[in-house]
């Protein structure tokens, strides 16, 4: 995502008012801004080596914005190759079982691979679908195995349609920057695509999902968010789940007060890595708080 990075300022204006709601407090690190650096590049560094094969955010961000743009994309011709290489995985890492359930299965993971063929669409789900389900590959199972009647391709075009009737809202949270003073995004819009992902699951909550929508839409302001990360920070509990509250309450202005320490920090990762700085904050923290280095370790090839 080349081109678009612009120089961030601070402003002390945060995104919500999170006062109504309870923080945990805990001793700060005295975390310096090269040392917030020094952060990010390690989490981008070990993200690169262990994940950005099977990181098909690049390829959603890319389509996201030609659509915006252009109301068209086309997807590389490879995509088909590598989401149908990394959905071959799931047999043994989510018990997919041998007969029917396999089966369906492999028929819904064909016909979503077809659906990615590389010619100019229009449905802007089929342009997140490659990041959406291989990221979401555990939830998109137990849809298989809790609906007999779940289509996978109609799931992200009926997701592409109802996005299509926000295009214009979606383009102007396009331009928000979290570091920069900005109109406030409009929460509806958390409500219409949560309603959507509700609708087309299993009737079931999905703020994480609702994250990862306006994320990718809006890469510079919305900051990316799981329930490791979101349980790591003290934002839920053990037993509790994330929530709109909680995400406009809390984790926004948290990470846009926090990253306004660290001056011309985030610019100059932007600019390097030519990604978006809550991206690569994201990196870290995933790196950090959702993953097993120790299990990624034993995959570096070396046997004994």
């Amino acid at each position: 995502m080349r081109g678009f990075v612009s120089r961030v300022r601070c402003t002390g204006r945060v995104a919500g008012d999170p006062k109504h709601l309870p923080i945990r407090r805990v001793k700060p690190l005295p975390f310096t801004e090269n040392q917030f650096e020094q952060f990010v590049r390690a989490g981008h560094a070990l993200f690169e080596l262990f994940e950005a094969r099977w990181d098909f955010y690049p390829i959603a961000a890319r389509a996201v914005s030609d659509w915006l743009s252009t109301g068209s994309f086309e997807l590389p011709a490879d995509t088909c190759a590598r989401v149908s290489a990394f959905a071959q995985e799931a047999y043994d890492v989510f018990g997919i079982k041998p007969g029917q359930e396999t089966n369906r299965f492999e028929a819904q993971r064909a016909r979503l691979a077809n659906a990615l063929a590389p010619h100019q669409h229009q449905n802007v789900g089929l342009a997140v679908a490659p990041y959406f389900f291989t990221w979401n590959l555990r939830r998109f199972i137990e849809y298989l195995r809790r609906r007999r009647d779940f289509d996978l391709v109609a799931y992200f075009e009926n997701l592409g349609s109802s996005l299509g009737t926000s295009r214009s809202e979606l383009s102007r949270i396009a331009q928000l920057e979290l570091l920069r003073e900005t109109s406030p995004p409009d929460a509806r819009l958390w409500d219409s695509i949560h309603e959507q992902l509700k609708i087309l699951g299993i009737s079931q909550n999905e703020p994480v999902g609702t994250i990862k929508i306006l994320h990718i839409f809006a890469p510079r302001y919305f900051p990316l968010l799981d329930n490791p990360i979101a349980k790591s920070f003290g934002l839920v509990s053990e037993r509790e789940s994330l929530t709109k509250a909680l995400y406009f309450g809390r984790w926004l202005p948290g990470v846009q007060a926090w990253l306004c320490g660290f001056g011309e920090a985030p610019h100059r990762l932007e600019s390097e890595f030519g990604e978006s700085f809550l991206k690569l904050l994201d990196e870290a923290f995933y790196v950090a708080n959702s993953i097993k280095l120790s299990r990624r370790a034993s995959q570096i090839g070396l046997n004994l």
